[in-house]
């Protein structure tokens, strides 16, 4: 895996694990999520921008720096995906990328798309929430044996065969359809390992951020 740190405007309340520096990680601000790069006095090895919530003048070194005009088709972010994309990159993880305007949470959960169908994996992470939000592609997951609330959606017209095995409401061979919200509000149980599994289609996870391992 060649993994990336992305880091949306949104603001971030929890910012420790731009601290954590890890080598075979690559950093990316987008925008205002410079900002929490600032925080903990560290700089991107990327920012990308057009500076529409970000003042220039806060600019200080970051390794590389990609500007943006505001007059574009691409997102700040998914201007970021596509030139991590080309650059060999296959696993994303999203700060910043939830809450605060509704339409660009929703961007960001195409986006997810957009790294599946370009055979690359994202995980859009909320720490204070402890939620983490990711996509199945006609593939199984395991998941730890902790407990809480997991939620799934359909994002094609149908997902065929859907499997929850060992949570609360079991699903067997079940046709999920993104015009109706079967799958919204399941349980993990404790101590029972749950297991999702998809035979076709994107079908959205919404699931506690320490269920699965990253």
């Amino acid at each position: 895996m060649k993994k990336v740190i992305l880091v949306g405007a949104s603001p971030l309340k929890e910012t420790s694990f731009l601290k954590e520096r890890k080598d075979d990680v690559f950093y990316v601000a987008c925008d205002g999520g410079y900002q929490n790069f600032l925080k903990e006095h560290q700089e991107p090895d990327l920012f990308v921008g057009d500076f529409d919530t970000l003042s220039e003048t806060v600019i200080s070194h970051p390794k590389e720096m990609i500007r943006l005009s505001t007059i574009k088709d691409d997102t700040d972010t998914m201007f970021a995906i596509k030139h991590c994309l080309s650059c060999g990159y296959d696993t994303f993880y999203l700060y910043g990328c939830l809450g605060g305007k509704i339409e660009h949470t929703l961007a960001n959960i195409q986006t997810l798309k957009y790294l599946s169908n370009h055979h690359a994996k994202g995980y859009l992470i909320d720490i204070e929430n402890n939620q983490v939000i990711f996509l199945l592609h006609n593939e199984e997951i395991t998941f730890n044996e902790s407990s809480g609330m997991i939620s799934v959606f359909a994002l094609d017209e149908e997902v065929k065969g859907v499997n929850e095995i060992n949570l609360k409401y079991e699903l067997s061979k079940a046709t999920l359809t993104n015009g109706f919200p079967l799958g919204v509000s399941n349980e993990l149980i404790k101590g029972k390992k749950a297991k999702i599994k998809i035979e076709e289609g994107h079908l959205l996870i919404v699931a506690p951020l320490d269920s699965i391992s990253l």
